[in-house]
């Protein structure tokens, strides 16, 4: 998730980037062809310091849509670089769509009037903030979605890009994360007028999980400790064995136990909707598993690091992953758990 940027600098590099699109637009039937170019957090460093970095970004960026409009595709690509360079915007070539993102849920319209004064046609692209965690964060994610949308509408964007990413690894499973998807929708096809309040939330239980009883409040309580342990930091721990590296507090984590166990508790009691009342259960002891080894290594104690626990949710997650999904990388989220409780 570092140092990945490409050299731009490099004549090799746009031969690299355009074989790969050759090879990747056939497998599609859309129109439009996301060339992505967010997050180049060292371009300008290395091989390229001292250049002017706005300059070799909007240079790249402009052959890669070229090499995508000649193949007769509409070229979607990442807003957040532009807006580092608003001097640069307006040398991106003008057929460029641009994906507005931003995943603040107290974010303000600033930015996307700032692409909306340009005239270049842009998407706005929220998120339902379950990355790094077991379980969406609707606390966070809901009023993200709502703003964003809002200022879309405002803004005369195309529409909306509801975002549900996965770094390192994916954890949260996608029915732990509809509120947020469905909300997406709902603001998306209601020009952004959607009053979330308790009628809202027990149609969404009845809804998507099937519940007669409102739902929602358990799992507002589950995003709002879905990072008592951050899973972001878990993969530099297994690597450095450095406990700085876990930025983990003890009080958040044994404050999450009592709620993550009566979750469980009221989950498990509720009658069964298409695997997404389980899968709720699965984020929940997710992330008390992960609470439980942080808090172990906190305390240098490894007498009552879980071990038997780890391998049943490996089993118990794994059958859930692979219910739904290719195997991708679900053998190293269990590696990584079980590399750190052995460092």
């Amino acid at each position: 998730m570092a140092h990945h940027t490409i050299d731009p600098s490099n004549p090799q590099s746009i031969d690299v980037v355009c074989s790969l699109i050759d090879q990747y637009l056939p497998l599609f039937r859309s129109k439009y062809f996301n060339i992505c170019c967010d997050e180049t957090f060292d371009l300008g460093r290395g091989r390229n310091a001292g250049k002017d970095s706005g300059e070799l970004y909007v240079d790249f960026v402009n052959k890669i849509s070229e090499h995508v409009r000649a193949s007769g595709k509409v070229t979607m690509m990442w807003g957040d670089i532009l807006l580092h360079h608003p001097d640069k915007i307006e040398r991106v070539q003008r057929d460029n769509i641009i994906l507005n993102w931003n995943y603040n849920p107290a974010v303000m319209p600033d930015q996307v009037e700032r692409i909306g004064k340009t005239g270049y046609a842009q998407i706005v692209c929220p998120g339902n903030v379950s990355w790094n965690r077991f379980i969406e964060d609707i606390n966070m994610g809901a009023p993200n979605i709502t703003r964003m949308a809002r200022f879309g509408y405002e803004n005369g964007a195309m529409g909306i890009l509801n975002t549900n990413w996965g770094d390192f690894g994916h954890l949260a499973p996608l029915e732990s994360c509809l509120y947020g998807t469905v909300l997406g929708i709902c603001v998306g096809w209601n020009k952004a007028h959607v009053e979330i309040d308790d009628e809202y939330d027990t149609l969404v239980s009845k809804l998507v999980y099937g519940q007669d009883e409102n739902i929602v409040p358990v799992i507002r309580d589950l995003g709002a400790v879905s990072m008592a342990a951050c899973w972001r930091f878990v993969p530099f721990y297994s690597v450095t064995g450095n406990k700085a590296d876990m930025q983990a507090d003890e009080a958040k984590i044994n404050a999450a136990f009592p709620v993550l166990a009566g979750a469980i508790e009221k989950l498990s009691a509720l009658p069964e909707y298409k695997g997404r009342i389980a899968s709720l259960v699965l984020s929940a002891r997710s992330t008390e598993l992960l609470c439980k080894i942080t808090l172990c290594i906190l305390r240098d104690d490894k007498e009552n690091m879980p071990f038997d626990e780890l391998a049943k949710w490996r089993e118990y997650y794994g059958a859930a992953w692979l219910a739904t999904c290719k195997k991708s990388e679900l053998h190293k989220i269990g590696d990584c758990l079980e590399t750190m409780m052995k460092m």
